[in-house]
């Protein structure tokens, strides 16, 4: 029979104690609804909020709003009104670009040989992403997932499609109802991660 060392002994009893201690509960949306006052702002600071976040989760009631505050898609400092007026901006200008892309699809399909290369590569990655769940329903629609993976990739066309943007639009696409949710979180994401010379710019912002 092994038997543990002093030393060993004690580790082993600091491991159990940090197991046993009660974790704080991820923010739920009565805790996060505190964080604002009577007009949304917000009554804490940025800092404060993102260290509960990291520390501690989200419960996902709450994940979609919190989100939109992570990406950029919401201003910090923006009230409630503010946040109103910036969602229908955003959905009125996801609308244009995605007229534009209806308009220039066909030429695009013909004669761009990078847009044809991307469409494929996208496809393929798609193809083989498990969109269901373990009781077999289906989570994602891969037709929505296309759509605004190739828009994305007009509207920054240096920012090349990587391998498992896919995977973070699906995410998205999980998390928010609306296309142009998915669309502009998505955008936010790649100005955090895949900074690029042709950013797509933010048109709510001077």
């Amino acid at each position: 029979m092994t038997t543990l060392s002093p030393e060993n002994s004690l580790s082993a009893m600091l491991s159990a104690s940090f197991i046993l201690v009660k974790r704080k509960p991820p923010i739920d949306k009565t805790e996060w609804d505190s964080f604002f006052d009577k007009n949304g702002h917000l009554a804490k600071s940025r800092d404060f909020i993102c260290v509960n976040i990291l520390e501690r989760g989200l419960h996902p009631f709450v994940r979609t709003e919190a989100w939109k505050f992570l990406t950029g898609y919401y201003s910090w400092q923006s009230s409630q009104d503010d946040r109103l007026t910036v969602n229908s901006m955003r959905r009125k200008n996801y609308n244009a670009l995605c007229q534009m892309y209806e308009k220039i699809q066909p030429l695009l399909e013909n004669l761009h040989r990078n847009f044809i290369e991307t469409q494929n590569n996208i496809a393929y990655d798609l193809q083989r992403l498990y969109d269901k769940d373990p009781l077999g329903n289906v989570l994602i629609d891969k037709k929505r997932l296309e759509k605004t993976l190739l828009l994305s990739y007009v509207c920054n066309n240096q920012a090349e499609y990587q391998r498992g943007f896919h995977e973070m639009v699906m995410l998205f696409q999980i998390m928010v109802e609306h296309d142009h949710e998915i669309f502009w979180l998505f955008q936010f994401f790649l100005q955090k991660t895949v900074r690029t010379g042709s950013e797509l710019r933010d048109p709510l912002l001077p």
